[in-house]
């Protein structure tokens, strides 16, 4: 994981998110999903988006719930061309039970 190194944005070339990045790539081992090379460039392209703090806080937090993939806040608007994906999962989910109801 030492050799990612010089693949990390900038902004995110900071102590404490180079060992919570760490803590993610052993944490994805573990669960037998380790990170390929083009899922570690998104990763950090839409890591480097919200900054060192917070993307070390999204990292815990998915390590905490044992999730594989990381979520940012769903309020917040990021221009890493999914937050229209994570829009529609959010209308599907609000959607869903008042289908069900109209049923």
């Amino acid at each position: 994981a030492q050799n990612d190194a010089n693949e990390i944005p900038a902004n995110l070339n900071v102590p404490d998110f180079l060992a919570t990045w760490e803590e993610w790539q052993i944490y994805r081992k573990e669960r037998r999903s380790k990170l390929t090379a083009s899922t570690i460039e998104s990763q950090l392209k839409k890591l480097s988006a919200i900054g060192a703090q917070e993307a070390i806080r999204v990292l815990r937090t998915s390590i905490e719930n044992g999730w594989l993939g990381i979520f940012t806040d769903k309020n917040k608007e990021y221009n890493d061309g999914n937050s229209g994906f994570v829009e529609r999962l959010q209308n599907i989910e609000i959607d869903m039970p008042a289908e069900e109801n109209s049923k």
